[in-house]
Parts: structure tokens; sequence; C-alpha cells
């Protein structure tokens, strides 16, 4: 709830020493839920996001939450909340979207952009990963850094440059409540949320066009989805396994240990092949085929 009148509740500290692990996990759903409505449905939200600009109080099996101190809040555009929204759903959903008219949108420098499009689709599925795991998710094991890092390298320089001071303002508030939320330690799951809110979201924000992008045309569907590994014997297929393209980051696992060492012998190194597939924005192709006697390890992104 907002109020202009005096509130008075649980502090942050008294949450994280005095709540049960369900009632984390309850507060931690509701700050979400929250969030989401006031972000894309009623077009304001805290620009301050952080634990003492809110108290909270335990009412029965709920958690209410009471927003104070709104004294920089955040009004991102219809715009922008229309190119997020899309952009998350067309994820979740598994649909194809154009990524170009999004990123103009949010007022990115497109010229800057130019320089690492063929790996936009594979940034923005980390960045919203949250959102696409098909259960609870630990905010706690996401390293988003490093997965940006793995990804741009020293053309991060590019990305971190080319965005508007409006949409890092929005940034700072997606920040403060995943902070939230990690602090919890609790896994959410973000992606049954999103889908319990969509409608409401969707009939809130006016259906306007996006704006022309000159970038090159890029979509969603240049991500590859699946990791197909098969092992043949001679000319007979043994193994045929379909994973998420994501499980290319742990490909070691798929692999006998004596093979990761013939290979290792041969100069084939998986660590390097997984950090090229990701710099190269983990479009579909063949990532390893090794032959070893009469055994051969194919493995394709589709």
């Amino acid at each position: 709830f907002i109020t202009m009148t005096e509130v008075t509740g649980d502090s942050w500290q008294d949450v994280l020493r005095d709540y049960s692990f369900e009632e984390k996990k309850l507060l931690a759903h509701e700050l979400l839920r929250q969030v989401l409505y006031q972000y894309f449905c009623r077009g304001h939200c805290q620009g301050d996001f952080h634990p003492g600009n809110f108290f909270f109080k335990r009412e029965d099996s709920n958690i209410k939450i009471g927003w104070i101190d709104l004294g920089q809040c955040l009004k991102p555009s219809i715009l922008e909340r229309r190119a997020l929204f899309l952009a998350i759903n067309s994820l979740v959903a598994s649909e194809s979207r154009e990524l170009g008219p999004l990123f103009a949108a949010w007022n990115f420098n497109i010229d800057k952009l130019s320089h690492i499009t063929d790996r936009l689709p594979l940034l923005l599925s980390k960045v919203f990963s949250p959102f696409t795991y098909p259960s609870a998710f630990s905010l706690k094991n996401w390293h988003l850094k490093k997965e940006i890092d793995e990804i741009l390298g020293d053309d991060r320089w590019w990305f971190r440059t080319a965005g508007s001071p409006d949409l890092f303002l929005s940034i700072r508030c997606w920040i403060g409540l995943f902070t939230m939320i990690e602090a919890l330690d609790v896994n959410v799951y973000f992606k049954g949320i999103w889908i319990e809110l969509i409608g409401e979201m969707r009939e809130s924000i006016p259906d306007i066009p996006l704006p022309k992008a000159t970038l090159e045309k890029v979509t969603y569907d240049d991500l590859a989805k699946v990791l197909h590994v098969q092992i043949f014997h001679g000319d007979v297929e043994k193994v045929s396994v379909q994973l998420p393209s994501r499980s290319l980051e742990h490909i070691e696992d798929l692999i006998s240990p004596d093979t990761l060492i013939e290979m290792e012998r041969v100069g084939i190194k998986l660590k390097k092949i997984v950090s090229d597939q990701l710099h190269n924005g983990l479009r579909p192709g063949v990532v390893v085929d090794f032959q070893e006697k009469d055994k051969r390890y194919l493995v394709t992104l589709l």
C-alpha cells in the first residue's frame, strides 16, 4: 500500500532477523508483484529503491509492504514500459521479436550498438533470465556481470555507453528489487508471477508503435534454443540428447573424462570453444565434431 500518512511496521533488519523462511518467501513474491504492477500498470515506481524506503507488516497469512519516502519517483515513459514489456514477454512466450525498435524505444545510441548487434539476443536473454527460468530462480547463483563480460568482453564499453540516463534510472530500480530479494535468501518463481500479471500489464500499457531503428535486423530467433549432443559408434548413433542451449556452459559434464583428456591432447580446448560461442552470440552451428577411434562426438546448437 502507498500512503501519505504515518506508516509504522517492521524494518528491513526486523525482517531479516525475525521473519521465518516462508514469510521471507511470501515477502519476496509480494515485492516482485508490486514492482511489476507499479512499473508496468501504474507507470511510476520507487526511484530510490532500497530497504530504508519500506516498512513491512505481518497480518494473518499475508505480508503488507508500506512504500515510503517517494521523493524520487521513477516515471518511465509509455514507450519505455511497452518496450520492456515486449522484450521480457517475447522471451517468456518464446516469440520472435525484432530488437532494434526495443533499443530505439529505450533511447540507445544505435551507432554504438551496431558494434555488438549479433550478441544482443543472447545479452537480453541473460539480462531477463529470471523471468524465463522454468522454476523458482536463485538470485544468489545469478552472476550477471560475469555473464555479460563473457558475452561482450572488451566490447562491453559499447553497450554501457550506448544507453540513456533515463533507462539507467529504471535499472537502478530493478537492481534495488533484486538486491532485496537476494538478501532474503529465497528462490522466487519470477516467470509464474509475470504470467499471473501479464493480462493486467498488457491492458495497462497503450498499444503504441515502437520507433523504427537503423540497426541491422536481429531477433530472438537468431539465438540457438537447443544444444544437441550426439555420440556415434561407427555409423550408428548411440546417444542423442537435446538440452536447453544454455547447457553449453556445462558441456564438459556431458563428455567422459578420458575423452576430455584426448580432446585436450589433440588441441581441442572446450573452455575456449564455449567462450567463442558466447562471444558469437550463441548462434546455431556446430560446436564440437570430434572423432576418437570409432567413436564420434557431435555437438551442435540448433
